[in-house]
Formats: C-alpha cells, sequence, structure tokens
C-alpha cells in the first residue's frame, strides 16, 4: 500500500516537470520560426507590403505585361517627362505655355508640370508600376501607376498626343480607387517586390 503511494505520488510529481519541458520546446520553436519580428507581421505596413504580404517572382503573364508596357509611348514619354523635371532639365517657355521637355529632339509643353510640384523628387524618382492604361476621353493615354519604393498611394497620369510628334504631360494627381491599397498591394506584390519589375 506505502509503494502504492509512492508510486502515485512519483507519477504525480514527474508530470507537472514533464509538462514544464514539453511546453518550453514548443515555446522556442514558435519564437525561431518567425523570419522577421511579430510585431511586423500583425501591423501591415503600406509603404513596405513586402514584408508583411506573400510574394514570388513574377509569373510569365507579368514579366510579358511589364514588357509590353515598356515599350508603350505614353508610358516611355511618362518616364522621360518625370526624369527631366527632378534633375531640373527643360528648356524655358514663352508666354502661355509650361517647361517644355526635349523628346527625340523635339520641345514639347508639358503643362502638367505645376502638377508635379507639390510631389517630391524622391516618390517620382522611383521606377513606377502600370496598373491600368486607357485612351483619354481629351486625347492621348490615362496612366494609373504606383510607384515602387512609395506603394501606399496610386497616381493618376494623362498624356495628350496621337504618336512622338506631339506629347504632351496634362496632368498628374493622386488617384482614388475604390479597392483599398492593401487589396491592390495583395494584386501587384511581385511586381511591387521583385526589382526587375517597373520602369
Amino acid at each position: 500500500m506505502i509503494k502504492n503511494k509512492k508510486c502515485i505520488i512519483s507519477i504525480l510529481l514527474i508530470i507537472p516537470i514533464a509538462l514544464f519541458f514539453i511546453l518550453k520546446q514548443d515555446k522556442e520553436k514558435k519564437i525561431i520560426y518567425y523570419d522577421v519580428p511579430v510585431k511586423q507581421i500583425i501591423e501591415k505596413d503600406p509603404l513596405n507590403p513586402c514584408l508583411s504580404i506573400k510574394f514570388t517572382k513574377p509569373s510569365k503573364g507579368e514579366t510579358e505585361y511589364n514588357d509590353y508596357i515598356k515599350e508603350n509611348l505614353f508610358v516611355k514619354y511618362l518616364r522621360f517627362t518625370l526624369n527631366k523635371y527632378i534633375n531640373n532639365n527643360f528648356a524655358p517657355c514663352d508666354k502661355d505655355c509650361s517647361f517644355p521637355g526635349l523628346y527625340n529632339g523635339k520641345h514639347f509643353e508639358d503643362t502638367a508640370y505645376q502638377d508635379l510640384q507639390i510631389y517630391s523628387p524622391e516618390i517620382l524618382a522611383s521606377k513606377f508600376i502600370v496598373l491600368e492604361t486607357e485612351i483619354a476621353v481629351g486625347g492621348g493615354q490615362s496612366i494609373v501607376l504606383m510607384f515602387k519604393d512609395f506603394p501606399d498611394k496610386l497616381y493618376y497620369a494623362w498624356i495628350y498626343g496621337e504618336d512622338e510628334d506631339y506629347l504632351d504631360l496634362r496632368g498628374f494627381s493622386e488617384y482614388d480607387s475604390p479597392k483599398t491599397i492593401e487589396e491592390i498591394q495583395k494584386i501587384f506584390i511581385n511586381q511591387i517586390c521583385d526589382k526587375s519589375m517597373g520602369i
């Protein structure tokens, strides 16, 4: 009888000790498991979605779209005129026009240069991805874009013209989308996080 009591007491003492070591091991595994601090996983950072949203290498379709969009005349001209603006590299202009850029040996007005003044050069210098292009109601193309280094906002650009004979950046502003910025980041996360993507 005394032996049975000693066995039961020994078992009751061993169980909590064993549970303590099992839980401690499990806790250590959980801490080692995370690649980034738990705080960064829980708190999504719209300026750095690559930390909180899973991404992969861009798909064939994403890569083909990126290659295609890089050849779009209006997209190429937008990158060109943004670079001209941030580098202060434009010719003075007369009377009613704004600052013209020199593209393929020709001067164009770029009447939206005053729109660019409210944005920092760091934003405008960042590579951008194109979310959408459409024929603009007033002529030319409208472009919805996101700057890769500042992916917390969308922007809208209107390039007027038909061909390389005349192009004009006529409008540039922030763009309101019916989707949240987090939803858009999830859709375009591979392009945002891959260094080879963008213009």
